[in-house]
C-alpha cells in the first residue's frame, strides 16, 4: 500500500498534530506502506528544509516534501499527491483542504483527520468562528461525498461530525492516537524518587486558549505549591505570561524551549504531573505521552476530552481554586496516582493496534 500524509506542518515543527503524524508515518513505515509526507514551509525554516525529521526513525525511508504556502498560487500549486492508493488529510486548514481536495485524482480516496479542527472549541475570536461555521456548512457535502472517512479521536468528536455534518456512522470511526512508540521504555523507567526537585511540568503552546495564565496565578495563590516549568512555543502569549510569571519569586515558573526526544522523556519522566488548564483540548498528545511516562495528568474538564479517567485529576475549566485544589491532590497522592496511570497505559491501545486500524480504515476507504 502506498499513503501520502498531508499537513500543515511537519517536525521539526513542534505540535501535537505534526507529533501524530510523526509516529504514524513511522509506523505505517515499519508495516511496509510506502509513505510519503507532503506539508507546507515551516516559515520558521530554510526555503530549502526537506528531508527526514530528526524524531520518529521509522524502518522504511519517509519522503518528505514541503510546499510553497496556500497562497502562492502558480507553478507547483498542486501538491504531490498522484500514484498513492490513499490520501490522508490532518487538521483541518481549509484552504490547504481545498487544495488537496482539487489536487488528488478521483480514484485516489481521501481520508481525513480533522483533530477536532470541526468542532470550533478551539476558536475564541467571534469573526473567525462565524468564518469557519459558514465555510464549513457550505463544505457539507463535499465532507459527504468527497471523503471516503473521517477519523475521530473521540466518541464526543465523533457524535458532533454525524450529527453537523449529517455523514453516517459507518464512515466515522473513533480511533484514538496510541501511546507514544516508545512508551515501553519510557513506562519501565518510570518511577517517582524522594530525591531531587520535583516540579509542575505544561508542554504545550504559549497561547491564549491554553489557560497557562491560571497556572501561574494558582502558583501566585498558593505559595506551598511546587513550582513548574512551562516549555513550548510562543503562539502569541508568551509575553503576557512572562509579565505574570514577575509576580512570583524567581525561579518559581520557568521558561523553557520546546522539548524533544529523550530531554522531553526527562522531563515527563521527573515531573509531579503534566498541568493542561486549557479552555479545549482534542485528546493531548502531550497528554498520552505523560500516560507513556508514568505521570499523572492535571486537567481541566474541557482539556480531559478522550483521556484515561484513572490518569487524570480534572477540575472545572477556568476555575483556579479548583486548579490549586487539584495540585494538592497530586502532590499528596502521587505514588497512588501513578500507579493508575500505569495501569491505564497498560490498558490504552498499542500502536501496533492503532496501526492496524488505520490500515483496516485505509482498506475500507478504498472499497
Amino acid at each position: 500500500m502506498r499513503v501520502v500524509l498531508v499537513g500543515s506542518f511537519y517536525p521539526p515543527y513542534v505540535g501535537g498534530i505534526e507529533s501524530h503524524m510523526e509516529s504514524l508515518a513511522a509506523g505505517l513505515s515499519g508495516a511496509g506502506v510506502t509513505v510519503r509526507v507532503v506539508c507546507l514551509k515551516d516559515p520558521a525554516q530554510s526555503e530549502s528544509a526537506s528531508g527526514p525529521s530528526p524524531g520518529q526513525q521509522p524502518s522504511r525511508p519517509i519522503e518528505i516534501i514541503r510546499v510553497a504556502g496556500t497562497a502562492r498560487i502558480g507553478a507547483g500549486w498542486p501538491l504531490p499527491l498522484r500514484g498513492f492508493d490513499v490520501v490522508h488529510f490532518h487538521g483541518f486548514s481549509r484552504p490547504l483542504f481545498l487544495r488537496a481536495v482539487a489536487s488528488k485524482q478521483p480514484s485516489q480516496p481521501l481520508v481525513l483527520t480533522p483533530h477536532g479542527g470541526l468542532t470550533y472549541l478551539d476558536e475564541r475570536h467571534p469573526l473567525r468562528r462565524t468564518a469557519k461555521q459558514a465555510f464549513d456548512v457550505s463544505c457539507g457535502p463535499l465532507l459527504r461525498h468527497r471523503v471516503a472517512r473521517i477519523v475521530a479521536l473521540t466518541d464526543m468528536e465523533k457524535q458532533h461530525i454525524e450529527r453537523r455534518y449529517r455523514v453516517r456512522s459507518g464512515r466515522v470511526p473513533t480511533i484514538p492516537s496510541p501511546l507514544p512508540i516508545d512508551a515501553p521504555e519510557l513506562s519501565a523507567h518510570a518511577s517517582w524518587s524522594s530525591t531531587g526537585e520535583r516540579r509542575f511540568l505544561a508542554l504545550t503552546r504559549l497561547a491564549e486558549r491554553k489557560n497557562l495564565h491560571h497556572l501561574i496565578d494558582a502558583l501566585e495563590r498558593d505559595p506551598s505549591l511546587p513550582g513548574c516549568d512551562i516549555a513550548g512555543p510562543d503562539d502569541g502569549a508568551g509575553e503576557h505570561l512572562r509579565r505574570l510569571a514577575q509576580r512570583l519569586p524567581p525561579g518559581r515558573v520557568r521558561f523553557l524551549e520546546p522539548l524533544s526526544g529523550v530531554e522531553k522523556a526527562r522531563a515527563l519522566r521527573d515531573a509531579i504531573a503534566l498541568v493542561l488548564p486549557s479552555s479545549w483540548e482534542m485528546l493531548s498528545i502531550a497528554a498520552l505521552e505523560a500516560v507513556a511516562a508514568g505521570t499523572p495528568i492535571v486537567a481541566s474538564e474541557a482539556a480531559a476530552s478522550g483521556l484515561p479517567a484513572e490518569a487524570v485529576v480534572t477540575f472545572p475549566t477556568g476555575s483556579v481554586s479548583a486548579l490549586v485544589r487539584s495540585l494538592h491532590t497530586v502532590v499528596d497522592q502521587r505514588e497512588q496516582l501513578q500507579l493508575r496511570v500505569r495501569q491505564a497505559a497498560a490498558a490504552w491501545p498499542s500502536p501496533a493496534q492503532w496501526i492496524e486500524q488505520m490500515l483496516a480504515t485505509y482498506e475500507g476507504a478504498s472499497r
